[in-house]
């Protein structure tokens, strides 16, 4: 039957698409192990600078972190669209959030600047396509819900050699934040 055939002609595509590339997948989702797994590649630092990033898991991790910067930014490790994330938190509250959150947290220095975005498509280590867009209007703080594109060799640089370097497949999203001086 016909049916059949198609199917049967699909199974092998199928089975590549439910392949999951755990160890790269844990990379990628896990802020503080992207941020360990970058300082291994000089290529992408020299290019553009990457915030230092401190794992967050007991109140003097917190402690430390708020000694350490002055002003900081605080995420859960495995987050989506700056879910849950904390800008510019006050010590009290952050204590309080760890406190009555199993989750491990990432702080980062608070960066000003205009907050940049990019999607891409890649397969085996090749985008084969790529935006980057400012983040203008969001919902909330994270996800933006306007898309213009820009131009801008060094994050396509930057997105280009992480994707070569794990060769990754599939849909990848970064976060950047400009400085007024273009760093």
């Amino acid at each position: 039957n016909a049916t059949s055939a198609v199917h049967g002609s699909l199974e092998p595509l199928r089975e590549r698409l439910y392949e999951v590339m755990w160890d790269k997948v844990g990379i990628i989702r896990d802020a503080a192990g992207l941020r360990s797994g970058l300082s291994e590649l000089d290529a992408i630092e020299s290019e553009l600078n990457v915030p230092e990033t401190m794992l967050v898991e007991t109140t003097d991790d917190m402690l430390h972190a708020f000694a350490y910067w002055r002003k900081l930014v605080l995420k859960p490790v495995y987050s989506r669209f700056a879910a849950r994330t904390l800008i510019l938190p006050r010590l009290k509250s952050a204590l309080s959030m760890l406190k009555d959150d199993d989750a491990a947290w990432v702080a980062q220095e608070y960066i000003a600047g205009q907050q940049l975005c990019t999607y891409s498509i890649a397969h085996n280590g090749r985008i084969t396509a790529h935006t980057a867009y400012p983040a203008k209007f969001t919902a909330g703080q994270g996800a933006a819900v306007q898309f213009q594109h820009i131009d801008h060799p060094a994050i396509f640089n930057w997105v280009k050699t992480f994707v070569e370097s794990i060769s990754f497949s599939g849909q990848i999203a970064f976060d950047f934040i400009e400085t007024p001086d273009k760093q």
